[in-house]
Parts: structure tokens; C-alpha cells; sequence
């Protein structure tokens, strides 16, 4: 935990970012779906199959620590666990995205376009869910991009 910022900035910070979770979980989910339908004609169908399964399990990852953070009583002073969590979960889907092109080589230029537009979208729309916690925001981006 930051040791600059009040203990309750941060709480705020950490609470902001985590009550977004299910809308970012929806989110990636559904545009993992679009790509995989979109990327299914040109993919080999086993890595496509495993990345959205990836994406899945990711998924479900976060919306754990989301149902923890709501449903446990741990205080304030032991917050910053369930941050690292999401934060955590907020890296390993940007490294999800910011995977694809390593994992669907020899894409034609329109899926190409299409999955960079993706993965911009999918990153100013973190930049706008997590906008409060910037760990979550860089965490997310930068893998992604």
C-alpha cells in the first residue's frame, strides 16, 4: 500500500476499481467471443479454443475477488491483499489481449485492424473502469498494448 496516500484514499481508490469488475469481466468475455468468431475462419481452432478458455477461467478469476471483496469481512488495514488480487487479475487480462497477435500470427490486414481496434477499446474503456486506481489502469494497458 502506498505509504504517501491516506489509508482511506486508497480504500476508496481500491473500492472504485474493484465494484467495476463484473462490467470489465462482461466485457472482455463478450469481446473474447466476437474475436473468436471473427478469428475462427483464419486461426487454428485449437489455440483459439485455448485462448478463450484462458479468458474464461481468467474471468471467473476476477469475479471471485469480487464476490471476496463484497462478501468477507478482512478491514481496512488488510485491503491492499484483495488489490494486489485485482490488480493482479487486471495484468493477466491485458497480457490475455495483449497476447493475440503472438498467438494468431499471419492475420490479413481487416483481422489485423479488427483485433488492434479491440484491444484499444478494450484499453480506454480500463483506463475509464479503473481510472481511480492507476496500478489497474498501467496494469492492464501496458500488457495489452
Amino acid at each position: 500500500m502506498p505509504s504517501n496516500q491516506p489509508l482511506t484514499l486508497y480504500a476508496a481508490q481500491i473500492r472504485s476499481s474493484i465494484e467495476h469488475v463484473p462490467l470489465a469481466v462482461t466485457v472482455s468475455v463478450a469481446n473474447g467471443l466476437l474475436v473468436g468468431f471473427v478469428m475462427a475462419p483464419v486461426v487454428s481452432t485449437t489455440v483459439l479454443a485455448s485462448w478463450i478458455a484462458a479468458l474464461l477461467v481468467l474471468s471467473a478469476y476476477r469475479a471471485a475477488v469480487f464476490y471476496a471483496y463484497w462478501h468477507t469481512k478482512i478491514g481496512v488495514q488488510r485491503q491492499h491483499v484483495l488489490a494486489t488480487l485485482a490488480t493482479s487479475g487486471t495484468i493477466l487480462a491485458g497480457l490475455s489481449w495483449g497476447c493475440t497477435p503472438l498467438l494468431f500470427p499471419y492475420l490479413d490486414e481487416a483481422h489485423l485492424l479488427f483485433l488492434g481496434l479491440v484491444i484499444a477499446g478494450m484499453c480506454a474503456g480500463a483506463a475509464t473502469v479503473h481510472a481511480a486506481h492507476f496500478s489497474s489502469v498501467v496494469g492492464f494497458t501496458v500488457p495489452a498494448i
